[in-house]
């Protein structure tokens, strides 16, 4: 985050970490259906999210638990059983979104790698 927005690292910050912002309920995303709207909401309302398109500061593998409960809602999981954080239930959708990520990062490094042959 402080390189992302002062353009410099803290060598010990235990604050530091890496910002995930492009997780958001899409209006093609079954829980965005009209009649799930406010189902979805008041959902979203319960477990501490104030968006649709909240972003995350991940720094270790509890970071991770904010994200697995968003994805529950955007995902229309049932919770039944009042799981928090990581399980088996949400675990591929993180794993998928993670891939994702990456392969982006990956483009990004093939863009500029190849920009910088030709220059």
């Amino acid at each position: 985050i402080y390189f992302l927005y002062h353009g410099f690292l803290l060598e010990r910050n235990t604050h530091d970490c890496a910002l995930w912002d492009d997780i958001r309920i899409k209006q093609d995303d079954a829980v965005a259906a009209f009649n799930e709207r406010q189902s979805t909401m008041q959902r979203l309302g319960q477990n501490g999210f104030s968006s649709f398109e909240p972003s995350f500061c991940i720094k270790d593998i509890l970071s991770l638990h904010r994200v697995a409960d968003f994805l529950r809602i955007k995902n229309s999981i049932s919770n039944e059983d009042k799981l928090e954080g990581l399980g088996s239930d949400v675990n591929d959708y993180i794993r998928d979104m993670l891939q994702k990520t990456l392969y982006r990062y990956d483009q990004i490094i093939s863009v500029r790698g190849e920009r910088s042959e030709k220059e």
